[in-house]
């Protein structure tokens, strides 16, 4: 069976060194069940992605669904999602080399 909506889930960076990422975390059918899935998500607000340090507590995560590389839902909006986005793109742009084993 074919899931062509996927729901992923922001993971800020816990430490400079950290790389940024959006992880998959549901996929779904339709349009509805991945909505639905992503309120759930979104509402819940126990998600602890994207938390930066352990002392602090998120309310609620970013999140968004994707068909074919086009965002349908954007929590807690698009703007936010945005940002995210933005931070990717700065990390990829300076990624730090990786180290020589000695």
């Amino acid at each position: 069976m074919d899931f062509p909506f996927s729901i992923y889930v922001w993971h800020a960076p816990h430490k400079l060194t950290d790389r940024p990422f959006w992880q998959e975390e549901l996929r779904a059918n339709t349009q509805q069940w991945a909505i639905y899935a992503a309120g759930l998500l979104y509402n819940a607000g126990v998600y602890n992605a994207g938390v930066p340090h352990q002392d602090t507590v998120r309310e609620r995560p970013v999140i968004k669904v994707v068909r074919q590389g086009k965002i349908l839902l954007a929590l807690p909006d698009e703007h936010t999602v945005e940002l995210c986005e933005k931070q990717i793109a700065r990390y990829k742009e300076h990624s730090p080399e990786p180290r020589r084993p000695i």
